[in-house]
């Protein structure tokens, strides 16, 4: 909350002289003032002068093109404010080898600890490619869940910087693959020969009309092949007289997003809504037909200078609940899940999830040198340490499906589905720089079970 301001101090008008930037040896010039909330010329009250200055550094910073960002001001001519922004570029170009583990999140690895579901490969990512913001992916990656995938993001090709393009081409495939969820949790296979593969192409026509908004219209192409042993283990797992599934899709996507800081926001809020419709055939020339809406908002706040709260909800609801078993996923996949159930799955379409942080701040954010290389890219550092006390809510309300496996027999319940999940704890999160974040939580669930759960991204 900003301070309480004196008549004399709020009707102070500060006149705004020229801006200059500095440390920007590869982002051009145009990209860093579409984020810059102030022009030249602006007559603004004191308190407002300082809240838009605030504002831009942290636009800066949530571009990810900067480590730090720091403004200073003089004294012009004629009574004006002169601005001079200096940042610091982070690394642009990664070429990163993988070795990771593939599972749905560390935990689940770590109950069973098979070094066969380990991907390894190489990963380049070239952000701010041309100084222009733009971002060049390519994944080559082996192992347990083989992918080949290159994306280009162009954000601005238009003068006003408004419209962009993204466009996305990937294959994954696996030997090993679930094929059915029992007392929710998945049951594997693997096989000789590719079991599951997935084709994807697509292209999304962006819009970004201001700092905070941004709009993406989507289409694309899916194509799913699965061997016909998947659907011996469980007739249910998609129809068993076809081999692939041809989807086309397309998204209609909007988000609001008022974070003060995007990998770990104390501030501000976001929301986001997405709504897709697909619709394609099997090679059986059964049908196949989908939309669902998914949306997410959460909000943030602080209570004093260490304490600070979050809340946030996430919904989706699916027109179909007879999707095939490969992509009915609800809880326990991505971020989606009710903490102290990392362990679990629960398919389903349709689904609510609620979760709630209360937060201390153990380390102040600092910054830090660390003599590596030489460059302030890498050798200055921030970091801070914040104490969570969370609790969640949330349930899969699709109708459990009764699939049936012949090879091995089993019994196919699912008990967390239409099940209202309860689960709480209180954990440690790291966060530094390049946007980094480890938590560490210790979570209990409505089954009176808790342990040590891990994760690599923040809660909400």
């Amino acid at each position: 909350m900003q301070p309480c301001l004196s008549d004399s101090a709020s009707s102070h008008q500060m006149v705004v002289g020229r801006i200059s930037l500095e440390g920007n040896q590869i982002t051009k010039s145009k990209i860093i003032f579409r984020e810059i909330v102030v022009k030249e010329g602006d007559t603004l009250s004191d308190a407002l002068f300082k809240n838009k200055l605030e504002q831009s550094r942290l636009n800066l910073l949530n571009t990810s093109l900067f480590n730090f960002v720091n403004i200073d001001t003089t004294h012009g001519i004629n009574g004006t404010t002169n601005l001079n922004f200096r940042m610091v570029e982070r690394w642009y170009l990664f070429p990163i080898p993988i070795f990771e583990i593939s599972d749905r999140n560390f935990n689940t690895w770590l109950e069973h600890k098979d070094w066969r579901r380990i991907n390894y490969g190489g990963y380049l990512k070239w952000s701010n490619l041309r100084g222009r913001m733009e971002v060049l992916n390519l994944l080559i990656r082996f192992g347990y869940d083989e992918k080949y995938r290159l994306t280009y993001d162009f954000p601005y090709i238009n003068p006003r910087q408004t419209l962009g393009l993204s466009i996305v081409s990937s294959v994954t495939q696996n030997h090993e693959v679930s094929y059915l969820t029992q007392n929710n949790k998945q049951l594997f296979y693997r096989g000789e020969n590719y079991l599951l593969r997935n084709t994807l192409a697509s292209i999304g026509l962006n819009y970004r009309p201001s700092i905070f908004e941004y709009f993406s219209s989507i289409i694309g192409y899916n194509r799913f092949d699965y061997d016909s042993k998947l659907t011996e283990l469980n007739n249910a797992y998609a129809p068993t007289n076809a081999n692939h599934l041809n989807l086309l899709f397309g998204t209609l996507y909007y988000r609001n997003d008022h974070r003060d800081n995007k990998p770990y926001p104390i501030q501000g809020y976001y929301t986001d809504l997405n709504l897709t419709s697909q619709f394609g055939s099997y090679n059986n020339g059964q049908e196949y037909s989908n939309k669902f809406l998914y949306s997410t908002v959460n909000t943030y706040d602080r209570i004093d200078q260490r304490w600070s709260w979050a809340a946030g909800i996430t919904f989706k609801l699916s027109q179909n609940q007879n999707a095939p078993y490969f992509l009915n996923q609800g809880f326990g996949f991505h971020k989606d899940y009710v903490r102290g159930y990392e362990y679990y799955v629960v398919d389903g379409g349709t689904y609510l999830l609620g979760r709630t942080n209360l937060k201390y701040n153990l380390v102040k954010p600092h910054t830090g040198y660390v003599k590596l290389t030489g460059s302030e890219k890498f050798d200055k550092i921030h970091y801070a340490a914040y104490f969570n006390i969370f609790a969640d809510l949330g349930e899969v309300f699709s109708q459990a499906r009764q699939e049936a496996a012949t090879l091995p027999p089993v019994n196919a319940t699912k008990p967390l589905n239409n099940q209202l999940l309860r689960g709480y704890g209180v954990g440690l999160d790291l966060v530094t720089y390049y946007d980094r974040v480890l938590r560490v939580e210790y979570s209990f669930n409505h089954y009176g079970q808790s342990g040590i759960f891990i994760h690599f991204d923040t809660s909400l």
